[in-house]
């Protein structure tokens, strides 16, 4: 009576699915998929642990869908899904049809896409076609309007090029915000908010397109196409690009807003960041035109699995399943940090940047504790995909639920500290 009293208060606090009776019945995996965890230097009982922590993260109700992945020395440990792909989100009923989510379900990374397509762009650097010390407008000539003309390819990769979000007041309808003609020509013309490298700031959407347009002037391709013949095709990806085919949309997960609801100021200043109230960021990522878009910062689609297999490139210094993707050097330079450890401008908590990546900081980061030498990317607050070479991890975890205030973040933080417990230093 009183477990049933405190759900139905957690239940009208935030916004939450209705967990199943059974958690097992929407767990999904193939045994096959996963080593040994003695292969991989670690305990059952330490891969357990690290499983129950993530079993616990969707049993706070803030994700209708969750996906992990755990590599450790090269090895799967852990390839798992929980929950729906579409279906039992806060306001469906139960007569609403459920499909469940499996490891083969394309998820939407949101800005964890930032990391593949910033390595796109240090990948054109070992080609020789680019320097990233060299301004945009060196490019894209058109960018150079209202003193960008010295705001250099480095200091729109770490956060530091002055122009974070789209301008205010823009009349422009809401599917424009993912046509890369209509946005780049915003940008062209924007007035920076401050001078390039006088402040760190979180850009959100803004950077990508420009990314995407240096890829197009130097290569004769889209973006899309360049991480097809650089790392999709070699490796073998089903998904992990840019949008996806239109006969595949259905297969992708459905996205939900899931927690409190918010008001000014914390609504404000979400939307102030992202460019879009957040209701609008959900409602834009479950459009057929975002699936099928190609928006740099922000739609690739994937698997947890896919995720943590692009981070293993990383760790295994460019060469993966015999194939060499970029050089160490390249590596090097993605992971090298870039800026101070210092509070972001836009989304104001403390972080470092290298030359695209969220870095890993030695007491606590968004990989968890004593993570100093980690670095990868977070994706809308709830989607974390990083490569910790400490304890030789590459991991990725991608959540449908996208909750800002919820009872989820004691288990999240949980979760990150189960993984950093249980895969020690090697």
């Amino acid at each position: 009576m009183l477990t049933a009293a405190k759900n139905s208060i957690s239940k009208k606090m935030f916004n939450k699915i209705q967990l199943p009776d059974n958690v097992g019945d929407v767990i999904r995996y193939n045994p096959e998929d996963e080593c040994d965890p003695e292969i991989a230097g670690m305990s059952h009982q330490e891969v357990q642990s690290i499983w129950t922590a993530v079993v616990d993260l969707y049993k706070t109700g803030m994700y209708p869908g969750l996906g992990f992945c755990l590599r450790r020395d090269g090895h799967v440990v852990l390839n798992r899904t929980l929950g729906h792909a579409h279906g039992n989100g806060p306001d469906d009923t139960a007569a609403t049809a459920k499909t469940v989510l499996t490891p083969e379900t394309p998820m939407c990374l949101f800005s964890a896409s930032k990391a593949v397509t910033a390595v796109l762009m240090h990948m054109l650097v070992e080609r020789g076609l680019i320097n990233l010390s060299d301004p945009v407008s060196k490019y894209l000539p058109r960018f150079s309007s209202h003193g960008k003309d010295k705001t250099t390819i480095l200091q729109m990769l770490s956060h530091q090029g002055g122009i974070p979000v789209l301008p205010e007041g823009l009349d422009i309808e809401l599917n424009s915000m993912f046509d890369q003609e209509t946005v780049i020509d915003i940008l062209y013309d924007m007035k920076p908010i401050w001078p390039a490298g006088d402040r760190v700031g979180y850009h959100a959407a803004t950077s990508g397109f420009i990314f995407a347009e240096i890829v197009k002037v130097v290569t004769g391709k889209d973006i899309r196409s360049f991480l097809d013949e650089t790392i999709r095709n070699p490796l073998g990806f089903k998904y992990f690009n840019y949008g996806i085919g239109a006969k595949d949309l259905d297969k992708v997960a459905t996205e939900y807003y899931t927690g409190a609801t918010l008001f000014p100021p914390v609504s404000t200043f979400l939307a102030n960041a992202l460019g879009v109230p957040i209701d609008e960021v959900i409602e834009l990522c479950n459009d057929p035109g975002f699936k099928q878009a190609i928006i740099p910062s922000a739609n690739i689609l994937g698997t947890a699995e896919e995720v943590s297999r692009f981070y293993q490139i990383l760790l295994d210094g460019g060469e993966l399943d015999g194939k060499v993707i970029m050089s160490p050097e390249t590596v090097y330079s993605v992971v090298a940090p870039v800026t101070e450890k210092v509070i972001d401008d836009t989304i104001k908590i403390p972080i470092q940047y290298s030359a695209g990546l969220m870095l890993g900081r030695k007491r606590f980061s968004l990989y968890g504790p004593k993570t100093k030498s980690a670095y990868g990317h977070m994706g809308f607050a709830n989607n974390f995909c990083w490569a910790d070479p400490d304890r030789e991890i590459a991991v990725g975890l991608l959540t449908s639920g996208n909750p800002i205030i919820g009872n989820h973040m004691g288990k999240l933080f949980g979760l990150l500290g189960s993984i950093s417990k249980n895969c020690p230093m090697m």
